[in-house]
């Protein structure tokens, strides 16, 4: 992974929290939040939603889109093959995205709606990125939301420690 540049330092420690409309399955909100752990990691939860009570971290991948505008896009694949972009503007308080799920969210919600922290779960969710030991397609899917709060530091989420696996 590049060295972290100063550029998205300002990025790092963040915590945010945010509603995207209009997620597949909900009438209602999906309430997240997220925090920029260190330069390679994203530590989430989600509160509402289809995926509801979901809790997780990942290695991500952080760039700072625009010099005049606190403009950030943070990336990263997660264990059962979902890949995630978002483009977050602090200024505006917006979140725009782009995600790529895959087809086990849809089919196996209930296996989300728990902490990658259990081995267990962790295991389920990695076999969800395959059918018949091939990786599967995704499901793509283009996101807004509203920030709705920034602070720093982790809040309640629990820090990702060298004992957890990112995959």
């Amino acid at each position: 992974m590049a060295p972290l540049t100063d550029s998205v330092n300002p990025l790092i420690n963040k915590h945010i929290v945010y509603e995207f409309e209009g997620l597949e399955g909900s009438d209602t909100p999906a309430r997240y939040e997220a925090w920029c752990q260190s330069e390679e990691t994203i530590v989430y939860k989600m509160h509402g939603g289809p995926y509801k009570g979901r809790s997780a971290y990942q290695r991500a991948f952080y760039q700072k889109l625009s010099d005049a505008d606190e403009i950030y896009m943070i990336s990263w694949i997660e264990e059962v093959g979902t890949t995630v972009s978002l483009v977050v503007n602090l200024k505006e308080k917006t979140i725009n995205g782009f995600l790529a799920f895959a087809p086990g969210h849809f089919r196996e919600r209930e296996i989300f709606r728990a902490d990658k922290r259990n081995p267990e779960t962790l295991d389920q969710w990695r076999q969800l990125a395959y059918v018949d030991n091939k990786p599967i397609h995704r499901v793509p899917y283009q996101v807004f939301a509203r920030i709705i709060e920034v602070s720093e530091g982790a809040g309640d989420l629990q820090p990702r420690t060298e004992a957890d696996p990112y995959f």
